[in-house]
């Protein structure tokens, strides 16, 4: 796990969650369209000023849920950008030793690459449904086959307006008598549903 912060996802986030273009973005940092670009691309990172800029930024936009809540969870708990479900915004300390990781460390790290498939399926299904980002979600529940040959059943909870979404997660030893390790069983509820 990387202890450097992951500029250029850190960079797309927020740009995603001010909903602003490139150009928009970097004159509002007082930098040009260029230098947002080279850092998204991460050919260069922001100086030490545009980095507590981006940071405080980045505190603003996330109000509803600090990441130091989440960090504090008893449970396996973590949250992941509604734009990026790679980028890890917080998770609490039992989820980063999951990974083998602090909660510190983790935040802002892209763990795309250490999901085994039945995840990355999960998470390629709720990025191509128009209903996730819409508003229309009041929750998904899955289960999945999970790295240290672990089974854990999951919830995630969209929080629309601040770009995020929130999971927690049990952990199993053994694997439903009807999933094999490469499948994926996923319920999206809308939010309709749950209020009837």
């Amino acid at each position: 796990m990387r202890n450097v912060t992951p500029w250029p996802q850190l960079v797309k986030r927020l740009r995603f969650l001010s909903a602003l273009k490139q150009c928009e973005f970097a004159e509002r940092l007082g930098v040009d369209q260029c230098s947002v670009s080279r850092w998204e691309r991460g050919e260069s990172i922001p100086n030490i000023p545009k980095q507590r800029c981006l940071r405080d930024m980045l505190h603003k936009l996330e109000p509803s849920i600090p990441p130091a809540f989440v960090e504090a969870m008893p449970v396996r708990a973590i949250m992941h950008s509604l734009h990026d479900l790679t980028v890890v915004c917080a998770a609490s300390e039992k989820m980063a030793n999951e990974y083998g990781s602090t909660p510190t460390k983790m935040r802002y790290s892209d763990i795309g690459p250490l999901w085994p498939d039945s995840v990355r399926l999960m998470h390629e299904t709720l990025e191509t449904t128009d209903a996730w980002r819409s508003g229309e979600v009041g929750l998904v529940q899955a289960t999945i086959f999970r790295i240290n040959n672990k089974w854990c059943e999951t919830t995630g909870i969209p929080i629309l307006d601040a770009g995020l979404v929130f999971y927690t997660a049990s952990i199993s030893e053994s694997p439903p008598l009807d999933l094999d390790e490469s499948q994926c069983r996923m319920t999206i509820v809308s939010k309709d549903e749950m209020v009837s």
